[in-house]
């Protein structure tokens, strides 16, 4: 028999403004009726849910294609995803996705982040610092959270920082694309195409120790790669390194403001800052969905999948899964296997910028409340602007106060 299939007008589920790192209660109910339930999305297709832990993994590591132009691909809403995803590489699978994203592993290797942690640390203290002098009712999205990550981004890259208002408004563009019209998506896409393009002529002629003047290189010397890739390479690393990151920063900090025990073990115990930041990423778990499509007849979790149907998989729901971590809802600085997470995914298609996003994280929890002591929102909890609809749950602002 078929399973009933549930309508979701609104999607992803809205999280409760009192309680925003709970699992929304439309996820609770769906996977209280069934392990694998069917919805229908707002763009009108339908696809299962994937939330238990062992679920998830066995999608994200299984016969689920990532490519978002196949037929059975679910999309957030109707004409969603644009040409740069598609092309992207981490719209490939097999081969092509090892392809591509070989090109850009060297840069995210743990040693050579680690040269660059002494820069990071120096710039999450320069941002603490001219956010004291502003005293309190800062806001700490703009002036901590969202420069911290552009500034790391940037020098790996080799994008001035000078572009970063100019960029960073387009990004937002295609970070909010579920709620954006998709002719504003298109062009804001357009634009960062373009001003690649423009900074990849430059690197050619002047090149430098960074990211972009490798990968103009390696497309230069090899004429079997998609010239068209070169900029949605970048887009993606340039969305991915400056969005995710600062929106950990943000809830990060928010949720240890909301909890005085775990802020209070961590600032009591700086050695602590490793397994805070790996318990930060399972408690927050921002990226809000994860799209494949399977490629052959599964089954998962005892239901059956077949080939060309939808799945979209909950990581914020399988971090909570309490046969794999235990009282899931408190957020435990202790928590021994916190870094089981699937808050960056799983398998071939992982994070490429999880280790960077770790350093980052780790640099700044370190530092952030031993500097704003006491820090806390300026504004009543149920007046923060979350994003409720983009693909990474964040904060618009953060007003704090210490």
């Amino acid at each position: 028999m078929n399973a009933p299939v549930h309508e979701l007008t609104t999607f992803p589920a809205v999280r409760s403004a009192a309680q925003p790192f709970a699992v929304p209660d439309t996820y609770r109910r769906l996977f209280g009726e069934r392990r694998l339930p069917r919805v229908r999305l707002p763009a009108g297709r339908t696809a299962h849910l994937a939330g238990r832990y062992e679920d998830v993994r066995a999608v994200l590591a299984g016969p689920f294609s990532a490519d978002g132009g196949h037929p059975g691909f679910p999309t957030a809403r109707a004409g969603s995803g644009s040409s740069s995803q598609q092309l992207s590489f981490f719209r490939m699978d097999g081969a092509d996705h090892r392809r591509y994203r070989r090109l850009t592993t060297a840069h995210f290797a743990v040693a050579r982040l680690e040269r660059l942690r002494p820069v990071v640390r120096g710039s999450v203290e320069e941002l603490v610092a001219a956010v004291k002098r502003e005293g309190p009712g800062t806001d700490l999205v703009s002036a901590f959270a969202m420069p911290l990550p552009s500034l790391v981004i940037c020098h790996i890259l080799g994008v001035p920082y000078a572009d970063r208002e100019r960029f960073g408004v387009l990004i937002d563009v295609m970070v909010r694309a579920p709620q954006m019209s998709r002719e504003a998506v298109v062009d804001a896409v357009t634009q960062l195409q373009e001003y690649v393009l423009r900074l990849a002529d430059a690197k050619r002629r002047d090149p430098s120790d960074d990211l972009l003047s490798d990968l103009v290189a390696s497309f230069d010397a090899d004429s079997s790669l998609d010239p068209r890739q070169l900029p949605a390479m970048v887009l993606l690393l340039l969305v991915a390194g400056h969005e995710t990151t600062a929106s950990m920063i943000s809830l990060g900090a928010l949720a240890l403001m909301r909890d005085d025990a775990a802020r209070e073990q961590l600032t009591a115990d700086p050695a602590l800052v490793l397994g805070a930041v790996e318990e930060l990423l399972r408690y927050l778990a921002i990226a809000q969905w994860i799209p494949r499509v399977a490629t052959e007849d599964t089954e998962i979790g005892g239901s059956p999948v077949r080939a060309g149907e939808g799945v979209v998989v909950l990581p914020m729901v399988a971090n909570r899964d309490p046969a794999v971590f235990p009282e899931p809802d408190r957020l435990d600085p202790r928590r021994p296997n916190a870094s089981a997470h699937v808050a960056c995914g799983f398998g071939p298609h992982q994070c490429l910028g999880l280790q960077l996003a770790r350093m980052e994280l780790q640099e700044v929890f370190a530092v952030l409340f031993h500097e704003l002591a006491g820090a806390r929102p300026a504004i009543p909890a149920e007046q923060l602007p979350f994003r409720q609809r983009s693909a990474f749950f964040g904060l618009d602002a953060l007003p704090v106060t210490w």
